[in-house]
């Protein structure tokens, strides 16, 4: 990849810069995403016993901050109806 810069102009390896740049912020909010998704499921099929699909599916169509406010929620208490009707709920903002 270093030999391939040398043979750009300033511009174009301003412009690659970027382009590595967001790929990176991209990819590290989607570990993070993943991660939290993780942490979710293994506390709710602790506390619940159960992590449908459904649930799942929802889960991840929210943003990295509704999944915080998800994991917040949760360890505030709340019933099994309470998460599900959450979950729904968040996953039909978008």
């Amino acid at each position: 990849m270093q030999e391939a810069r040398k043979e750009l102009s300033p511009e174009e390896v301003q412009e690659l810069e970027k382009i590595e740049t967001s790929w990176h912020k991209k990819g590290r909010q989607e570990g993070h995403q993943e991660r939290s998704l993780e942490i979710i499921e293994e506390f709710v099929q602790k506390k619940y016993g159960q992590f449908p699909a459904d649930i799942k599916e929802q889960l991840q169509k929210l943003s990295c901050e509704q999944l915080k406010g998800v994991t917040h929620a949760l360890f505030d208490g709340m019933s099994w109806e309470e998460f599900s009707k959450m979950v729904e709920e968040q996953s039909n903002l978008d």
